[in-house]
């Protein structure tokens, strides 16, 4: 485990929430395309084969054609189009709403059924955009991509480039943040798993985490989530035979994973946290803080 005392300061650029009177709308109406930069264009897609899943490039394109303003909330509407490891995209109506405090809920609808994506809307840099985190297909095979998504002036380029060559993903470590979690066991108390059980992360790669873990009752589940810069966790769990799929959207907080459940509308619901299991060599720098305080103490009552 590395670092797990430390005190944590995630920053990605110089990234701010917006304020809740920030005008929603108007920037949708301003800046209606979004594109996945090269930066975030990585996306695991998962195999029930030994659970194994792979990279693969997504590059995906949004077009708002009508956005407005009710109840402190911006709604929205549009078309979504996603190149994930191909040059022929899959086009999904989107629906979606920005809350007063930047919460995202996005449903991606298709003749197939509707996915969720969930985020923020952020500033980086001066920059208006989306922090999204998503997931998409079903138990047997699925796709989990977290990206800003960053306004542009045309889509008519990148759809170009999109349909002549599949998307390249970064092979280099660029999101490093919460690289801590490889390797970490965790305990956890959650409805939607169940109760109580634990789980075990085994690998890292930019901002995706995959493992497997066991539910009180010995029932197994395989993993693969992310994590943004700033925290936020999307955590995909499916059973080791592809019987069901769930999602847990939340953060980390220190060395807890607070989940949350919700909808298509978005309605979080705490649905319990989860705890990282110090190794034996953390217990024993808690055994020798705790030696070397009673020493202290020892010596000024016999002064």
């Amino acid at each position: 485990m590395h670092a797990i005392l430390a005190v944590l300061l995630i920053l990605a650029g110089t990234q701010r929430t917006l304020a809740q009177s920030t005008d929603y709308t108007s920037i949708l109406q301003a800046n209606p395309y979004y594109y996945v930069p090269q930066d975030n264009t990585l996306a695991f897609q998962s195999s029930l084969t030994g659970f194994a899943p792979s990279p693969a490039g997504d590059q995906t394109l949004w077009n708002f054609t009508n956005s407005y303003t009710s109840n402190n909330s911006t709604y929205f509407t549009g078309i979504a189009t996603g190149y994930i490891n191909t040059t022929n995209g899959s086009t999904n109506s989107i629906s979606g709403t920005i809350n007063s405090s930047g919460n995202v809920y996005i449903n991606f609808i298709s003749s197939s059924g509707t996915n969720v994506g969930v985020g923020q809307f952020v500033n980086v840099n001066g920059v208006n955009q989306f922090l999204m985190q998503t997931h998409s297909g079903s138990a047997a095979s699925y796709v989990n991509h977290w990206s800003y998504m960053a306004p542009t002036n045309s889509l008519n380029q990148i759809t170009l480039q999109s349909e002549s060559s599949v998307a390249t993903y970064p092979t280099n470590s660029i999101w490093n943040q919460y690289s801590w979690i490889t390797d970490s066991d965790w305990k956890y108390n959650a409805t939607s798993l169940q109760g109580l059980g634990s789980f075990a992360i085994t690998s890292y790669n930019n901002g995706y985490f995959i493992g497997a873990g066991l539910h009180e009752n010995t029932t197994a589940f395989e993993i693969l989530g992310s994590v943004t810069p700033t925290g936020e966790i999307l955590f995909n769990y499916t059973g080791t035979n592809g019987s069901y799929l769930g999602s847990l959207w939340g953060n980390i907080d220190g060395t807890t994973m607070n989940l949350v459940a919700y909808d298509s509308s978005g309605n979080p619901t705490l649905d319990g946290t989860a705890q990282v299991v110090p190794e034996p060599s953390t217990y024993a720098l808690f055994g020798l803080g705790t030696i070397g305080i009673l020493m202290v103490l020892r010596r000024k009552k016999t002064a």
